[in-house]
């Protein structure tokens, strides 16, 4: 028996709203946000749980506590990411955090404010073909 739920076709990011949406990240905080997702291909869930813990710099190396599928992956920290990791750690220690077993992104962000950054990026939901760019987009454009 089919599913009665439609499964919408996912598209890519171009390389013009990728650098646009990361733009509106950089000024709204949120770039690493935007970094992990695309770069390590993350999905909302795993960047909510992602923990300090989860990182090891001096490796290369990124722990994600897949829920979905119930395991752990490591993946290779993309070099853009490793400058981004970095100085935010920097930055938190700085500020008298040192980071652990806190969460990296103790505020996640919403799909209202996803939303909101994809519009300010000017990146359509839908493309000439009806493909749709969700929050998937990011993972979707990695895998491509």
């Amino acid at each position: 028996m089919a599913s009665p739920h439609r499964r919408r076709e996912r598209r890519v990011l171009t390389d013009a709203e990728l650098g646009r949406l990361f733009a509106v990240a950089t000024a709204n905080g949120r770039t690493l946000w935007y970094e992990m997702a695309y770069y390590a291909g993350m999905r909302r869930g795993e960047l909510c749980r992602v923990t300090w813990g989860d990182i090891d710099l001096q490796a290369g190396v990124l722990r994600i506590r897949n829920q979905k599928a119930g395991r752990v992956v490591e993946v290779a920290i993309h070099p853009a990411l490793v400058t981004s990791l970095t100085t935010t750690r920097e930055s938190r220690a700085s500020a008298g955090v040192v980071p652990g077993s806190e969460r990296v992104f103790p505020t996640p962000v919403s799909g209202e404010v996803r939303l909101r950054a994809f519009r300010a990026a000017d990146i359509h939901p839908t493309d000439d073909a009806g493909r749709y760019a969700a929050r998937h987009a990011l993972r979707t454009t990695l895998c491509t």
